[in-house]
């Protein structure tokens, strides 16, 4: 009886002693989600922490982004290769995101075509020129819906882009004849739709020297200029006699067009430039400028082609350089890739273009 005692004790120990010793194991099985390839199963011990294996799916056109232990990303999010603990079997499904996008062109109104362009998720590319004509019409840039702002501009760069995109072109018609336009400046100023000597906008018109009313070539010298004393006999600045601004039977505008109209000032085509929406393109035939306003408006600066082929656009502002009487301020495009102000980059006695405004 004794032995039989000792015999079943044993027993109750060796099976005790081996159980002790035996950890349970789970395992974690991978799941493409659409994409292909192949990963084993990988097997966890209870409470001991361990990175997962590293993704070795793919999906077409898509990249990994993590883990889920549901199929469309609303359950538990593992990163790659994340260490973990479980105490479960699971399945853990891999996530895409798309890396290829594709930037489709909408005319808007317009004819042509365009191809689309595909870019990467992550990537800048510059967008091709516009193809897209428009009768009577000007492009002025790209919105993200028929109706919206300007987005891109004609050849801007485009990054983080995360979606397909269709860009649509927007188009503007400048104000034709001879007629003030309100393009909702802070100051109120209103500028002419053609320059003086024009009829249209897309006609460059007259040219004028600093100061003088009528057309270059009508004076055979520039006529505050003494050619004796090699000095200026009007407008001399601070160093002489302080004027700094055209009087109106000086200004080219005004002697043209009639009181109400004048030659803008430095300060008054520094607003242009920054509250507006400048493109460069073709209008009518002509090279220049589309200037288009916050409330939709707009005109048209055009440029006279060069000999060499190149255009560009100067024109006068009513203000004499600062510290320099032998230049005037000068709103110029030409060889640059956007409008700028020079204040002494003209001197008096150069033919520059004159665009009026009034108040």
């Amino acid at each position: 009886m004794k032995k039989l005692i000792f015999l079943i004790i044993a027993v109750a120990g060796i099976l005790a002693i081996s159980g002790c010793g035996k950890e349970k194991v789970y395992t974690v099985t991978f799941d493409a989600n659409g994409g292909t390839g192949e990963m084993k199963e990988q097997i966890f011990v209870k409470n001991v922490a361990q990175p997962l294996i590293s993704n070795a799916f793919i999906y077409e056109l898509k990249s990994f982004s993590d883990w889920n232990t549901v199929p469309d990303g609303s359950g538990v999010m593992y990163s790659d290769a994340q260490e973990i603990t479980i105490n479960n079997d699971i399945t853990l499904y891999a996530q895409w995101e798309q890396s290829v996008f594709k930037i489709t062109f909408d005319a808007n109104g317009g004819t042509g075509s365009m191809s689309p362009i595909s870019i990467n998720r992550g990537e800048g590319k510059a967008l091709p020129e516009n193809a897209f004509t428009r009768s009577g019409y000007i492009f002025y840039g790209w919105a993200t819906s028929a109706n919206g702002e300007v987005a891109y501009s004609n050849k801007a760069s485009i990054k983080d882009v995360s979606e397909d995109l269709t860009l649509y072109a927007l188009w503007t018609k400048p104000e034709g004849g001879r007629q003030a336009v309100d393009l909702g400046l802070p100051s109120g100023l209103k500028w002419a739709s053609c320059n003086v000597g024009a009829n249209n906008p897309e006609e460059y018109g007259d040219i004028f020297r600093w100061g003088e009313t009528e057309p270059m070539g009508t004076y055979s010298t520039y006529i505050y200029y003494d050619n004796s004393t090699h000095s200026f006999t009007k407008y001399t600045g601070s160093n002489g006699d302080g004027l700094t601004t055209l009087e109106a039977s000086d200004d080219a505008a005004t002697a043209n067009w009639g009181a109400g109209w004048r030659m803008p000032t430095a300060e008054e085509v520094s607003e242009l430039l920054t509250k507006c929406h400048w493109e460069s393109g073709l209008f009518n035939g002509e090279n220049g400028y589309v200037v288009v306003g916050s409330n939709g408006k707009s005109i048209f600066l055009p440029a006279k082609t060069f000999s060499s082929g190149e255009w560009g656009g100067y024109y006068w502002t009513s203000t004499l350089c600062d510290g320099n009487s032998s230049s005037a301020g000068d709103l110029v495009f030409v060889s640059w890739p956007y409008p700028r102000y020079f204040s002494s980059l003209r001197e008096r006695s150069d033919g520059d273009a004159v665009r009026a405004v009034c108040n």
